[in-house]
């Protein structure tokens, strides 16, 4: 059983490798410049274990959204905050951090790859950012927050929008300004229309 254990750990351990490496080689070169044999040099794998683990390099992609959801919400864990507002800013703050980090040129392989593959992850509603937004909005309605003719599942999608186009305009401009500054001007504006 232990075997087992270990064994899964280790696939565990090497599928985390293989990710962060190809993000960071995303980040560097782009997307379209890196090859899956760069990737796998850089790891210290085979190919064939970079099959195991990934159907395409494109599929690393998915995965890196899924990383991004489980680091928000890592972060977002055991806070306090002031209100659903602080809540809300907190959380775009957090998301739009890490994509700063990864850059314009590999978010824009991001969005060119979601467009040429159909891949809908990031419209999920079934995300942590959209569960997280509703359910502040919710709670904000509750408490006498926000006003409560707002429709918490209509308003999440809508605020993920804007900020999904604040995002590509942040990439046709080339990462020239703070991603984090102006989605959180723009939010901000946003939820003072929503305050009781």
């Amino acid at each position: 059983m232990k075997e087992t254990t270990s064994r899964k750990q280790q696939a565990m351990e090497t599928r985390i490798k293989i990710l962060e490496i190809a993000l960071d080689l995303f980040k560097e070169k782009g997307m379209n410049a890196v090859k899956i044999t760069d990737i796998c040099q850089a790891a210290g794998v085979s190919v064939g274990a970079f099959y195991h683990h990934f159907p395409s390099k494109e599929s690393i992609i998915e995965r890196g959204y899924q990383s991004i959801d489980a680091y928000i919400e890592e972060n977002m864990k055991n806070r306090a905050f002031a209100d659903c507002q602080e809540k809300i800013l907190t959380l775009f703050k957090e998301a739009n951090f890490f994509m700063e980090e990864l850059g314009w040129k590999f978010i824009g392989d991001v969005y060119k790859y979601t467009l040429s593959t159909g891949n809908k992850y990031t419209l999920s509603t079934k995300r942590f950012p959209y569960r997280f937004i509703e359910q502040s909005l919710e709670e904000g309605i509750a408490s006498g927050e926000f006003h409560k003719d707002i429709k918490p599942a209509q308003a999440a999608e809508f605020l993920m929008k804007l900020v999904r186009g604040i995002t590509f305009d942040w990439c046709i401009c080339e990462g020239s300004y703070s991603l984090v500054e102006e989605a959180g001007k723009t939010i901000e504006i946003i939820l003072r229309d929503y305050m009781a």
